[in-house]
């Protein structure tokens, strides 16, 4: 897919929410970086201790270094030996051998003291050991209606996509209930939110400060679901969340129906059967592919070059639809790809990450790739930057062994791709001619210039790949 963007339509802003809890620290991206639609609720945040409940519900997560010892204060110094996945704690002649993703809390630490029992690990690059930081929740009121947010997996985020999570009310009303009560409430953050009989789509800019968005009543909730994961992705790729137009749904959909007629593709046959001008414009205007519509998106983001159009800056709104096994997703009516730092794939300190690339169309691979391999490592840059790529590694960390790889770069973009992408998409794609190990870290340096006689700049970043 590729076509010029069409101008941006006139958008309405909504009324301003209700001023609420006192705002928290400085952070938040300006009003005017955020697309029209959405409003910001500012909020708080709330140092959990050992008297809350909450912290029953926050589960250890795993340790990033595969042996050895890592040090780390908790109020008074005590170790933690790493080991096969397992964690021994020692405090004076305490200890407590604990496993990743087991709920568990920490007995005695502090005998005769009342201070704060932390328990949500956060993990913080940076030299010297790593910290352990206090327990946080994220509390916003919306009207009459408070929301608490639980950075569950420790890493200063409170709304990752299904692995955080969040509750009606706010902490002193929940300190009431037991913890059994409150794990049945414990909603995952899925990017949307119900206050009373409105709906938002609902994006934490930093922690402190809530983005809404509003929906109809009848926007589908896989719709929903589609919208939640795209802007957990954006925010992990720097650039600010997009809103939805319901408008497009339709047109959308019935491109999707003609395509579970006559296959993928993007523009439509006037002379068969199921077509419609509305679907043959969305289709025009979409990345398009097999699935529903989260696995599509899933799908979409293994690529390169689909995957740039979703991590756009300008991007403002998408229109969705699936139906029949097929995705389409208007990423041009509403889009640009506007200014920003160089956008990066897979995001820093993401987890999860296939190990493999997906095939796509037009190819991809540079000229000496003859099979797909690890997942496309892309940078990519402002439209009309033709970036000089000088030079990068990518390291498996814990063997401590370089990764080979091909690149394609704007200068040099593959052979199957040069037509439609003769700039390459102005993207290095870094290209593992193996399919990554699974569970491993690996580190990514880029050495390039903005343009011919620039400053030598570097980038520095590390990703995760998804356990078997």
């Amino acid at each position: 897919m590729h076509h010029s963007p069409r101008p941006l339509s006139t958008l309405l802003l909504l009324a301003l929410l209700t001023p609420l809890l006192n705002t928290g620290p400085a952070g938040l991206a300006s009003a005017q970086q955020l697309a029209p639609g959405w409003e910001p609720v500012a909020g708080r945040l709330v140092e959990l201790d050992d008297d809350s409940p909450l912290l029953s519900l926050l589960p250890p997560v795993p340790f990033p270094a595969p042996e050895g010892e890592v040090l780390f204060e908790a109020g008074r110094e005590f170790r933690a030996v790493v080991a096969e996945g397992d964690v021994t704690v020692h405090v004076g002649k305490k200890k407590l051998r604990l496993k990743p993703g087991r709920v568990f809390k920490l007995p005695g630490l502090y005998p005769g003291e009342r201070a704060p029992v932390k328990l949500a690990f956060r993990w913080v690059e940076r030299e010297g050991p790593p910290a352990y930081q206090a327990a946080q929740a994220a509390v916003f009121k919306v009207g009459r209606e408070a929301f608490t947010f639980l950075d569950l997996d420790g890493n200063g985020y409170f709304d990752d996509f299904e692995v955080d999570g969040w509750l009606p009310g706010e902490p002193k009303a929940l300190d009431k209930l037991e913890p059994a009560a409150l794990r049945e409430q414990l909603k995952p953050c899925r990017g949307f939110l119900a206050v009373g009989e409105q709906r938002f789509l609902a994006a934490l800019r930093p922690a402190d400060r809530l983005v809404l968005y509003r929906v109809s009543e009848g926007c589908h909730e896989d719709y929903l679901v589609h919208m939640g994961l795209l802007n957990h992705w954006r925010r992990q790729g720097g650039v600010p969340p997009v809103g939805i137009d319901e408008g497009l749904t339709d047109a959308c959909e019935k491109h999707c129906a003609y395509m579970a007629q006559h296959g993928i593709g993007h523009e439509e046959d006037p002379g068969k059967a199921g077509f419609t001008p509305e679907g043959d414009r969305a289709g025009r205007a979409a990345v398009v592919g097999p699935g529903s519509a989260l696995s599509g998106l899933r799908g979409m983001f293994q690529t390169f070059y689909h995957r740039t159009y979703y991590l756009w800056p300008r991007l403002l709104k998408v229109g969705v639809g699936a139906r029949e096994g097929r995705y389409t997703c208007d990423v041009l009516t509403h889009g640009s790809r506007g200014a920003n730092e160089p956008v990066v794939y897979p995001f820093d300190r993401q987890a999860g990450v296939d190990p493999r690339a997906s095939t796509e169309s037009p190819d991809p691979r540079p000229a000496d790739l003859p099979t797909l391999g690890g997942t496309f490592i892309v940078m990519a840059f402002n439209s009309g930057q033709r970036a000089e790529l000088i030079g990068a590694t990518v390291r498996d960390v814990e063997r401590d062994a370089e990764v080979p790889f091909v690149a394609s770069t704007p200068a040099e973009p593959p052979p199957a791709a040069r037509q439609r992408f003769p700039n390459n998409d102005y993207s290095f794609c870094i290209c593992p001619r193996e399919a990554l190990r699974h569970g491993a870290t690996y580190e990514v340096e880029v050495r390039y210039r903005l343009s011919a006689g620039a400053p030598e700049q570097v980038r520095r970043w590390r990703f995760r790949t998804a356990a078997r």
